[in-house]
């Protein structure tokens, strides 16, 4: 959840947010879920 509201990312697609803000993640599927997430100094 971002301050602008739900940002839905299905299997295979990505996102790309601020982490300067709050956000959270969520899974409202039933099965295992695999996240990666990358952190650069720009």
């Amino acid at each position: 959840m971002l301050p602008t509201g739900p940002q839905v990312v299905a299997a295979g697609q990505n996102a790309v947010i601020r982490s300067d803000q709050e956000y959270a993640y969520r899974n409202e599927g039933a099965g295992p879920v695999v996240c990666m997430r990358v952190v650069t100094g720009a």
